[in-house]
């Protein structure tokens, strides 16, 4: 327990010494320009150039592969735009996991096979300046994925996101600080777990477009947990008490009856404790992690866009490799809109 915080309060006293480390990135980004998420290097260039207002819609398929296996994701999203500062989005996601690692004999360890995850839903506030943009993203999750099964917490989960960005010439920087009680998937880093547990996110980087609808970029990012974690493997489903995390000598854990013998834990430390139990309980350093990732971006069409990432994971010790397409659907509405109208005018003689 922290000298002088009252009891029960040690946690949150913990999380916000990270608040010195939020401010500097803030006070770096909002001079020099900063940008938010863009499914399109078009939307972040032009998205403010004109009035938004209408129903959005996109389908986003991703592969992501590490030594642990592959993941899967299909996120439906539909969302409306109410004017150029408001707009809110749902959807849910459903994940298809594969564990790569040799199979055991043993029925009580088995892998999952995937499920749909928890259902979300976003509130965003965007207020752009002369100089840079703001963007506030409110975030909230209803446990409707299998606990079991790593594709939930079993809890509703919150987060809230503050995004500066600002254009300098073929640049579009951006900065990013969020609490929440839970580590979220990004568009390029699906992790093979979920967390539960208070956490201050913090992201920077930039977006370059080489020619083109050709974009890349890099972007490093810090998870400071603080409090008592729970780490949810998506990998692992197997019944039973949840495991403590191992020590921080990072010594295999013990396997509980029913599981395989410790040689198969080789892989397993108190970082990727997702590798070797359903659930683990333990401190922050169980979940505490800090990396950067790397991504190329195609925009064949508006309405269609390839994507590919390497992020590297310092906390957790592993690399992961992505791949993924996004298909924008609001333009098919407003073909069948058009559509619509056109056949109405037809039948009236208009």
């Amino acid at each position: 327990m922290a000298k002088g915080v009252a009891p029960g309060w040690e946690g949150v006293h913990a999380h916000w010494r990270g608040l010195p480390y939020a401010l500097l990135v803030l006070s770096w980004v909002a001079p020099i320009g900063v940008a938010q998420d863009c499914d399109l290097p078009d939307e972040c260039f032009d998205r403010f150039l004109i009035e938004p207002r209408g129903f959005t819609a996109y389908e986003d398929f991703s592969l992501s592969t590490d030594s642990f296996g592959q993941l899967f994701r299909f996120d439906t999203n539909l969302g409306y735009d109410f004017n150029r500062h408001f707009s809110a989005d749902a959807g849910i996601p459903l994940y298809i996991a594969h564990d790569t690692r040799p199979p055991t004999d043993f029925s009580a360890f088995k892998r999952t096979g995937g499920g749909p995850g928890d259902a979300y839903i976003d509130l965003r506030f965007t207020l752009p300046l002369s100089s840079f943009t703001f963007t506030s993203i409110l975030t909230g999750t209803a446990p409707t994925g299998r606990k079991s099964a790593g594709l939930s917490t079993g809890r509703a989960t919150f987060s809230w996101d503050n995004r500066l960005e600002r254009d300098v010439a073929a640049f579009h920087l951006f900065g990013a600080v969020g609490v929440a009680n839970s580590i979220y998937d990004t568009t390029y880093f699906v992790r093979p777990f979920t967390t539960l547990g208070f956490v201050t996110h913090l992201e920077a980087g930039g977006l370059y477009r080489v020619r083109g609808s050709l974009s890349v970029g890099v972007s490093p990012y810090a998870d400071l947990t603080s409090g008592q974690q729970k780490l949810f493997s998506r990998l692992l489903s197997v019944g039973g008490r949840p495991q403590t995390a191992p020590p921080p000598s990072h010594e295999p854990p013990n396997a509980p009856p029913g599981l395989p013998p410790p040689s198969f834990f080789a892989t397993c430390t108190g970082a990727t404790a997702f590798a070797c139990a359903a659930e683990t309980v333990g401190s922050a350093a169980l979940t505490r992690d800090y990396g950067g990732t790397a991504w190329a971006m195609w925009s064949a069409t508006r309405e269609l866009t390839f994507r590919a990432a390497y992020t590297r994971s310092v906390g957790y010790n592993f690399n992961t490799f992505s791949a993924g397409v996004t298909v924008r659907l609001e333009p098919l509405f407003h073909k069948a809109g058009g559509a619509l109208i056109h056949r109405g005018r037809d039948a009236t003689g208009d």
